[in-house]
Parts: structure tokens; sequence; C-alpha cells
């Protein structure tokens, strides 16, 4: 994956991702991986959809896609981001990682406060990988499942109970956009066909 951080403009997919500083845990009981997804829910799903993720014990993975400005929404967080961007004085981009930095730092000032402990929780900068082509969407889809697999903390998509795969493989209410991707691959067999072969794919290489 490129370290780097592309701008986040309207209609365009991104692969965002950080992870722990150190050999610390991000995550430890379940609770915190659910802890971690309602802020990402609440600071970020407003203004991006999401198609898949991957929380894993020490970073993360999301593949997202920016929606249209909603300016109501926006005035309704009532920060000096939102305030300005509705004035025209910063871009979107700004107000999105103002958005990211409140989930990230919220959770860490939690987590701190949990766990006795002090400083900075992720690295520097979540990256965020501008996503130019369908074949490179597919990709990424089937790379974020692929994680725990990739880590040796499974050997099977379903095992992993933090990741979107099983809201894919099983009919259950998600804030994942499910049917979206699901009719852009060509329905749920190539869902399945695609992992299959991306892990069949690793397991070559």
């Amino acid at each position: 994956m490129r370290y780097q951080r592309d701008i986040f403009q309207e209609g365009d997919y991104y692969h965002l991702y950080n992870k722990v500083v150190g050999n610390e845990l991000l995550f430890k009981p379940k609770q915190d991986y659910d802890r971690f997804l309602s802020r990402f829910r609440k600071y970020m799903c407003p203004y991006m959809k999401g198609y898949s993720y991957c929380l894993m014990p020490n970073h993360f993975h999301f593949l997202i896609r920016v929606l249209e400005i909603n300016l109501v929404q926006i005035e309704s967080e009532q920060t000096s981001c939102s305030r300005e961007l509705i004035n025209g004085q910063v871009s979107l981009n700004k107000f999105l990682e103002s958005q990211l930095s409140r989930m990230l730092s919220g959770y860490t000032l939690s987590f701190n406060k949990r766990y006795k402990r002090m400083g900075q929780l992720f690295k520097q900068g979540t990256k965020r990988v501008l996503i130019k082509s369908h074949t490179r969407l597919s990709q990424l889809l089937c790379y974020v499942h692929h994680n725990p697999i990739h880590h040796g903390i499974t050997n099977n998509y379903r095992y992993w109970q933090f990741c979107s795969y099983n809201a894919y493989a099983n009919e259950v209410n998600t804030q994942i956009a499910k049917n979206e991707m699901l009719e852009f691959l060509g329905g749920k067999e190539q869902f399945f066909l695609l992992h299959h072969d991306y892990k069949e794919n690793y397991r070559r290489n």
C-alpha cells in the first residue's frame, strides 16, 4: 500500500487505514471493536458510504465513497470546521479530516481512560488512497476482507467477526452498502468467487 493522503472529493472511492503506535493494541475486548465502529458511524457515515471494513487488533481498514455535500447535516455538527465549510472558508477535504480527527481522538481519550494509559494511540495521519478503477475497487474489497487471513488469525473469511465479509455472506441488516456493491460485482456468487480467487492467488504467491 502507498503511504499517502489523497484529497477527499465528492463521489470518489478511497481506502482508509491506520494502525497503532508501537506494539500496543487498538482493540482488546469485543466492546472496543463495537465502540470504534460506533464512532465511525457517528462521525463519518453521514458523509461517506461504506463498502467494507476490517478491524484488526492493531490496525483498521475501510473502503468508502464520499457522498455529496449535505449542508444541513454539516451544520448540525456545530464545530468551527463545519461553520467554515458552510461559509466557504475551508474545503470538504479539510472538514472530513476534522471529522476523522474527532473520531480517532475521541476513541483515544476513552481508550486511555479505560486502560489507564497516556499519549497518542494512532499513527499520525490516517492514510487514504484514491481508487481510480473498477478493477482496483474489487481488488481492495477482497484485500480488506483478507486481512485476518494475511495476518494468520484465521484461514477462513467467515471466522473473523470484526469485518464486513459476513454482512455480505448473510442476510442481515447492515449499514454497509452491500447491495450496491453486489450489483457492481454482478451478484453474491461473483462476490464469493472473487474472494476465493484472491485467497488462492495470495496462497500461491
